[in-house]
């Protein structure tokens, strides 16, 4: 079980640099990712895209662990992620949009 919440910390890591090429070697092949909005994922290729693709968007993102818990060698976290879009679109009060959610 170490060796899941260690790899989970990893990949915390390598989001937060925005570093593509660590979280993709952090997966193995079978990976897999269940995400809000019945985002259902398979493979380093496709769970690797869909991080990066929140990077794209909030080039600021960062995940922060709250708590985790492994238990049969799978690892669930509560990790709320943050981060400015791209986009300079002006929400109430002319401040900028930001994405949190967990």
């Amino acid at each position: 079980m170490g060796e899941a919440r260690h790899v989970a910390e990893e990949f915390v890591e390598a989001f937060n640099a925005h570093d593509e090429a660590r979280m993709r070697n952090l997966d193995r092949d079978d990976v897999s990712f269940e995400g809000p909005g019945d985002v259902s994922l398979t493979g380093p290729d496709a769970t690797t895209a869909y991080a990066m693709a929140w990077i794209h968007a909030f080039p600021d993102a960062r995940i922060d662990v709250r708590n985790t818990i492994v238990g049969d060698g799978w690892p669930c976290r509560s990790s709320p992620s943050r981060g400015r879009t791209r986009t300079r679109s002006q929400g109430r009060a002319g401040r900028s949009p930001r994405r949190t959610g967990t």
